[in-house]
Order: C-alpha cells, then structure tokens, then sequence
C-alpha cells in the first residue's frame, strides 16, 4: 500500500506528456502567444506575435520552427468560401463532416519541409498555389467549393463548385475565392483516412449522444488541420491581397487634442489610396495623394470637434430652405387660382403662368452650408495633435504617444472617414496582409521534450506550449493531483499500519518464545544471540513483504494507468513505476524490523534469566 500510494504521489505530468507523444508519434508543439490576464479566441488579433516575438522564440528554442500565418483584407482574417447552395441530398449530418472550418492558417514550409510531403498532385510552384490535408480535401468534395469564373462577358463572378476526387481538385485548376485574390490547389497530402470512412455514414447525433474513441480521435487529430493550408515561406510576398489603409479600432484608440480639448473620432482613420474629391477652403478638387502631416476630415469628425453643431445648424438649414420651397410653391398656387378666376370673369383676359418653383437640391444645399461653415470657422488650414493608444503594445514601447502639426487641409463630402497621407505615422500601425498567430516545431526526443515542457512552464506568463493531447493531459493532471493529495495521507496511514503491525508481530513472537529465550540466556546465550534470532525472522518476514510489495506495485502502477486511460481515447501512464520505490521498501524493511524487536528484546535483556522461565 504504501509503494503504490507514495508512487501516487510522485507523478511527473510533464514527462507523462512527453512519453504519451513519443509512443503515439504525434511530436508536433506549438506556441501560442498568452496575454496576462486577458481571455481572447483564436479570432482575435490581440494575440498575434511581432516579428521581435517570433525572433524571441526562434532563438530560445534553437531549432526550425514553422509559422502559422491568417490572412488579413479589410481588418478581417480571411477564410475558404464554401459552396453557398448545394443540391438536396438527403438532409442528414454525418460525424465525419460535422465540423467546420472556422478560419484559414496558412503553415510556411522551407522548400525541404516541402519536398518530404507525401502528396497527391505536386508542391506549389506558381503564386497563389496551396496544399491542403486530405480531410480537407473530403470537406471540399462533400460540401463544395466558392471559386471564380469568367462569364460570357467577361466578367468575373464567383461560383459554386463541387469536385468528386481529389484528382479533379488538383486538376482542375480552380480558381478559390479568397478575398480580393484567390487560392490553387496543387496537392494533397496523401495520408491512409480508411479508418475513418465509418464516421462518414455515422449520424453527427449518434456520436453527440454517445461518443466513441474513433469519434474522439478523429476530433482531436483532424479538426485543427480543417484549417490548415501549407505554402512555401514567401507565399504572401507573392500573393496579391489588398493591403489594410484603415486603423483597427479593436488594436488602437486615437484621440485628437483641437483647440485645447480632447477628442475621440466616431470616423475612421484611414490611409489615403484612391482619388476622392475635397474643398480645400477656397474650392472643390480632386486628390489623390497627401503630404506626411496632412488631413482631410469629414463631416463626422467636424461634428466630433464642435459638439454637433454642424449637423444641427446644416439640419435647420435644409429645413429653412425646404420651408421656403413649399411656401413658394404655395403662392405659386395661390397666384395661379387668382388669375384663373379672373379669366373666367373676363374672357378677354390673357396671362401667362407663373415660372415654375425650382425645388432645393439638397446635395447644393449641403455643400454650399459646408463651404460657409469652414470658411465662418476657419478650419481649414488648422492643426491638432494626435494620440495613439496601443492597446496591447503591437508597436509601440508605451501604450501612449503623442504626434503633433496634422494639419487639416481640406473637407471630404458623404464620407465618414478621416484620411491621411501613406507617408504618416499611421503607416506603422496598420496591419499587414498577414499575421503570426502561432510558431510550432517537431521534436522526437523524450528527454528533449521534457526539459522543454519544463522551460515553458517557467515562462507561461507570455508563452503557452500546445500539443495535439494538451487538453487531455491537463484533465489527467487534474484527475492525478486529485487523488495524489489522498495518496499522500493514505501512504502515511500505511507506513504507520505497518509499523504497528510489525511491532505485534514481534511482540507477539518474543511473548511466545520467553521461556525458550530464558533457558537460552540460562545456557549461557549471548543478548546479541537473543537479537540475531529475532532479527532474522522479522527480516525474514519483512523481506518476504518487500518481495510482494514489489510485484504488487509494479502491477498497481499499470492497473492505476488502465483505469485513468479508460475513458480516453489514447492510453497515457502519469502513474510512473521509479525504480527508487524498490530502494525506499527496502530500507523500510530493514527500520521496520529493527524498530519492531529492539523495543520488546530489551525489555526482556534486562529481566533475570530465571524470572523469563518462571514467565515473571
């Protein structure tokens, strides 16, 4: 009892992980990035890593590591479209395809990574080329596909596809919509599925209700890699997306500081790239392009600055004028039924009708009031200082600075966004066309993995490891801490039980023997005789008991990792047999014997041979 509750209590989780990947041959590790104290998906872009952070990693790991990529249009990551209308089949959810893709990683393999895959079809060789998992591929044939295709007229529209083999994949060359540009499939990785063709004519409900280990399996292993996409490492160097000209609002928070008060934009910040048209104070043009400290504002952010004044006084305006057109057309009326009348009074009378009422353009009425409220305001031409709150430290040391001298130099109209020149500050702070948001490695060597998992616990306030079993070792370690804290007192209360037990034993072996103990000592025999005899049959017995102990431990430790893999769908051993346990019984063999005859030997030592005969 107590070797198997002390080994209970000595369990090693971060050797147990490293031994469960080795034998399941599964020695892929990530690196997720941790935000104290925060909790965001996997969606989010608040845990993605700079390039200073993957360069961290790199040279704290020593080893060739993969970057896990999402695509970024827009401020949004981007994913593969499915089919948006496939043809009725017959309306059941099967296991096998019950999962979904909820995003797109893109893995950058070296052109040797890329070489060693196993692969239906070929490596990428041409931009926008791609590989994808093989379950992946079945994601496609079953649920189809969104791609691009050119009508009779030459314009490109996207399309729903549905390929029946992964060669018609492959060779079909379809165009994948994918943003602003699309995706090729150029291989596949050929890896053996057969032993989850059962999942794809199992009902999704049936394994909701009751789950099997294939079921489970499947899960774990694959439904990461429904996301995954492998390229080579200069991919979205070569890949044509539209690059981001607008500030995250989820990332960064500005402030304008105009006219001694401070002010946070509804508008957005945005990158100058197209032609748009502006009054700049004195008239309308057209620009396209800006100096690094200019800025064309908005209405939006023109009601930002004089607490909606403008947007007030533009509505009274607009209402004036509209008033005056309706009072106008009224008199209109009124003139027209007066000179009627008087023809009817007088048939020689002649008139001519009154001009017609030119009714208000509103678009002229807005920008005319525009005009007057700039120049009565004389805005343009006007600086302020901007402030930029990095939120999570994506770029700048301190979340706060401070830039000053944009000058506003012209007004945009029916627009709610603020531009600024692609040679501002701003520049720095939009996202690229794609985002680090993990780094992982292969590593095949027990003690290797072992010592990492420990390293990584020592810096998880940044870092976090993730393997394919991370989940499930963390429920075992739960499970085994658990029990291991009952260990502890059920080993203590077993070594205390044996010690008692030995003592009764030897009591109750020397009170048997006290005669025969007296006629010895009355024969002349030695105390250290007394003890070699009493001591060789508790030694005797004790050694018979480390024996069993063994044996019964070593089996305890498989039965124990049995029952904890039960329920799992792979088998793990956080109980580990050390071979220092046998030592440890042992020793508590050779304590046990001599705390268990010493004390009742030298009780009868000191009492008169003739006095242990006569059992006095």
């Amino acid at each position: 009892m107590f070797g198997f509750f002390w080994l209970l209590t000595k369990f090693d989780i971060d050797r147990t992980h490293a031994e469960t990947l080795i034998k399941e041959n599964e020695t892929r590790i990530e690196i997720n990035k941790k935000i104290a104290e925060k909790n965001f998906t996997t969606s989010s872009s608040v845990i993605t890593f700079t390039d200073e952070e993957v360069i961290e990693v790199d040279e704290f790991l020593k080893k060739d590591t993969i970057k896990v990529r999402k695509a970024v249009e827009n401020n949004y990551y981007l994913t593969i479209p499915f089919a948006s209308n496939l043809p009725m089949t017959d309306n059941k959810s099967y296991a096998y395809y019950e999962l979904y893709p909820s995003y797109t990683l893109f893995l950058e393999y070296s052109q040797d990574r890329l070489n060693d895959l196993n692969l239906i079809g070929r490596i990428p060789t041409n931009s926008n080329e791609i590989i994808i998992n093989k379950v992946l591929a079945d994601y496609f044939i079953h649920n189809g596909l969104s791609v691009l295709e050119t009508d009779k007229n030459g314009k490109i529209q996207q399309v729903d596809y549905i390929p029946t083999t992964y060669e018609e994949i492959i060779n079909s060359n379809k165009k994948i919509a994918f943003g602003s540009s699309y995706l090729i499939v150029s291989g596949i990785i050929d890896e053996d599925m057969t032993k989850y063709d059962e999942l794809k004519n199992t009902l999704s409900d049936e394994m909701q209700v009751n789950p099997t280990k294939l079921y489970e399996e499947f899960k774990t292993k694959y439904y990461s890699k429904l996301s995954e996409i492998i390229v080579p490492i200069n991919f979205f160097e070569t890949i044509n997306l539209k690059p981001n000209n607008e500030i995250s609002v989820e990332l960064y928070k500005l402030a304008y500081t105009f006219e001694n008060q401070k002010i946070y934009p509804m508008g957005n910040s945005v990158i100058l790239d197209k032609k748009i048209k502006i009054y700049d104070g004195k008239e309308e043009r057209n620009i396209e392009s800006l100096a690094s400290n200019e800025v064309i504002i908005s209405s939006q952010l023109l009601d930002d600055l004089y607490d909606n004044e403008y947007s007030n006084r533009l509505m009274e305006y607009i209402k004036e004028e509209v008033e005056n057109y309706n009072n106008k057309v009224l008199e209109r009326q009124e003139e027209i039924e007066r000179l009627e009348k008087e023809q009817e009074n007088n048939p020689e009378f002649v008139f001519e009708y009154p001009k017609e009422i030119e009714e208000p353009d509103v678009n002229k009425l807005m920008k005319a009031f525009t005009k007057n409220y700039l120049n009565e305001k004389n805005i343009i031409g006007k600086s302020f200082l901007l402030e930029i709150n990095d939120l999570y430290l994506r770029v700048q040391d301190e979340k706060t600075q401070n830039f000053k001298d944009f000058v506003i130099v012209g007004f945009i109209y029916e627009d709610v966004n603020n531009y600024f020149s692609d040679e501002s500050i701003l520049k720095n702070y939009m996202r690229g066309k794609s985002e680090t948001t993990s780094v992982y490695f292969y590593e095949n060597d027990l003690q290797e993995l072992e010592s990492i998992f420990k390293q990584f616990s020592n810096i998880e306030e940044k870092y976090v490891l993730k393997t394919l079993y991370s989940d499930t070792i963390k429920n075992v370690e739960l499970v085994v801490k658990n029990v291991s804290i009952i260990a502890l007192y059920f080993s203590i209360f077993s070594l205390l039980f044996s010690i008692i037990l030995f003592i009764f034993f030897t009591l109750t072996s020397v009170n048997n023997n006290k005669r025969s103990i007296g006629i010895l000592r009355a024969l002349g025999a030695k105390i250290s005789d007394i003890y070699k005899i009493f001591y060789l049959e508790s030694f005797l017995m004790g050694l018979f008991a480390f024996v069993i102990s063994s044996f019964v431990s070593y089996f305890s430790v498989i039965i124990g990792n049995n029952l904890i893999s039960s329920n799992l769908f792979i088998n793990v051993e956080p109980i580990i047999f050390r071979t220092d346990v046998i030592l440890l019984l042992f020793i508590m063999v050779i304590v046990l014997t001599i705390l268990s005859f010493t004390v009742p030997i030298l009780r009868i030592s000191k009492t008169k041979p003739i006095d242990v005969i006569n059992n006095k």
